[in-house]
């Protein structure tokens, strides 16, 4: 055996491996995505770049069995990308506006069951907030970096980092309720 069609080998057993890891999470991601993303071609977009960048990237992951939180945080932040490319066209269609507000991030390893239930709190989470405080949550759900909010808010780094840090300790307290 060569070493190309040994290595050619190995690469078709990685890939079916990657195959049987997507298509085990393949239920949980549409279920995620219909609950953030309204419009149906959106999902199949969204699921074709998760399985790409997936793909791509299959090899960097370590622990095989985490393999499904790996991917869950890989559909969150293509959804994010998706979303914010969509909007910088201007072609975002009606019906996607739950989606700009429930994008979040976070580890992959949480339960995604207990993840959705908690976004049913969203709402009334934003109604206990101040305005400033609600917009500081929509940018950091959508995935904004702590310098790109700075700049959108026109406040500094610091700044953001402290009003993160009261902000997360508020929704403790209200989780906490």
């Amino acid at each position: 055996m060569t070493f190309s069609s040994h290595q050619n080998a190995h690469d078709r057993g990685m890939y079916e491996q990657y195959e049987q890891l997507f298509q085990s999470t393949h239920p949980t991601m549409n279920k995620w995505l219909r609950i953030h993303v309204l419009d149906q071609d959106d999902h199949k977009e969204i699921l074709q770049m998760v399985r790409v960048k997936g793909w791509k990237t299959y090899h960097t992951l370590k622990k095989k069995e985490q393999g499904g939180a790996w991917l869950m945080s890989i559909l969150r932040h293509q959804a994010s990308n998706y979303r914010r490319r969509e909007s910088r066209k201007g072609t975002r269609r009606k019906g996607n506006e739950d989606f700009d507000e429930e994008i979040h991030s976070g580890s992959g390893d949480e339960n995604w069951e207990d993840r959705l239930i908690a976004n049913m709190d969203l709402e009334r989470l934003k109604e206990r907030l101040r305005p400033d405080e609600a917009e500081l949550l929509r940018l950091t759900m959508e995935g904004f970096s702590n310098e790109e909010i700075a700049e959108e808010l026109e406040i500094t780094v610091v700044t953001v980092r402290q009003r993160k840090h009261r902000l997360y300790k508020k929704i403790k307290r209200y989780m906490g309720e």
